[in-house]
Order: structure tokens, then sequence, then C-alpha cells
């Protein structure tokens, strides 16, 4: 065991919420409770991809309100919602493929772990796990991909009405979008931004115009 690895991994987490189910991990960890320890990491694996999903949702994100419904409707007829949230994270962007892949190998593993008498939790299996968790999650605050930042766009210009009429409500409306917009995807972001302010320029339409403006 390296009490000092699982700390460190500890440093990495973004979310409050995520922090003090992981210390119920640490705690599995340091006690030798490994079968316990990854059960709790996969529980917190999906419940931290599930709260991005729900984010994503309340943002008026399409494909997040989609797929919410869909986790949604499996809780509320008593169905298991492990490997949808799995798949939903995925059609949001919210991981990549290779990550998908791997989430599948740990949900194999959890089966297997989840029935004491199949085989030994080792502390490597555990070890695997949480770094996996804190790599492909809970390192990682929701942002939007380069297709997403396109689509949201795309669908201002053709639901002008979504614009809030308030200078002040249309300030509180970008920095929502800016704060799940990493700043590598920037140039995306204001490629689309000059190229609908001059479409907007073009056909006169002074609402969309002075929008793209104050998003520049």
């Amino acid at each position: 065991m390296d009490i000092n690895w699982v700390e460190i991994q500890k440093s990495q987490i973004c979310n409050n919420d995520d922090a003090i189910l992981y210390n119920e991990i640490v705690a599995c960890y340091k006690n030798k409770l490994y079968r316990s320890g990854y059960l709790l990491a996969w529980i917190l694996l999906i419940e931290s991809l599930k709260r991005k999903i729900i984010e994503l949702a309340s943002l008026d994100d399409s494909r997040g309100k989609t797929e919410w419904q869909l986790i949604e409707q499996m809780e509320q007829n008593h169905q298991s919602t492990d490997c949808q949230i799995t798949l939903s994270a995925k059609e949001c962007e919210i991981i990549s493929d290779t990550e998908f892949t791997t989430i599948n190998s740990l949900w194999q593993q959890r089966c297997i772990f989840a029935h004491p008498y199949m085989q030994e939790v080792k502390v490597s299996d555990l070890e695997y796990i949480i770094s996996k968790l804190v790599d492909i999650t809970l390192s990682k605050p929701l942002s939007l991909s380069k297709k997403m930042i396109e689509e949201r766009l795309d669908e201002i210009v053709n639901s002008p009405h979504v614009i809030p009429v308030n200078p002040d409500e249309q300030n509180n409306f970008i920095k929502q979008q800016l704060v799940l917009i990493k700043e590598k995807h920037y140039p995306v972001l204001y490629k689309n931004l000059f190229f609908y302010l001059s479409k907007a320029r073009e056909a006169n339409n002074n609402t969309i115009a002075a929008f793209m403006r104050r998003y520049i």
C-alpha cells in the first residue's frame, strides 16, 4: 500500500462531494478492504458521470437532456442504470471512446468482485480503479467539446428567443457557457462567433449581431 499515493490522487479531485466519498474509498484502502473499496470506487465513478450529465441537462444542452431523460426513466422503473450512464456520458462527449472502453472493463471486474466467492481482490486492483476513476472523471471539470460549442452557437442563431433581453442576464448566460469551455477551444469559439456575427450583419439581424459582439 502507498498511503501518500491515495492522498495525491485526492488532491486532483475537482468536486467537494466527490472528495467526501473518495475518503471512504481511502478508508477501505487503509484497512485492506479492497473489495469494498473497489465497489465504492465504481459507485463514485458512475455517480460522478451522472452528475455531469444532469449538469449538462440543466444548462439546456439537447443531448444532456435526452440522455438524462433515458436514465431518469430507467431509475423510475427500478432498472440498473450503470451501463446506460456510461453510454450516455460517451454520447454527451463527457468521456472519450477509449475511456468508454476502459470503463466497460472496470464494469466487468466490478461484476466479478461483487461476488465474494468468485475472486480475491488485490491492492493492485483497487489502485487501478482509483487511478482510472480520478483520471477519467474526478480530476476533470465538465467542459464542452468542439462539436458541442458549435451546436450551442448554432442553436442560439436558429432559436434567438433563448437569448435574454436584459444585458445583465445576457452576461450571465454567456458566463455559464464560458465556464464550460476550455482555453484550448477558444480558437473554435472565436471562429464561430465571428462567423455568426458576419452573417447576422449581412442579414441586418441586430439581435444576433449585438449578442455575438457581447459574447466576443
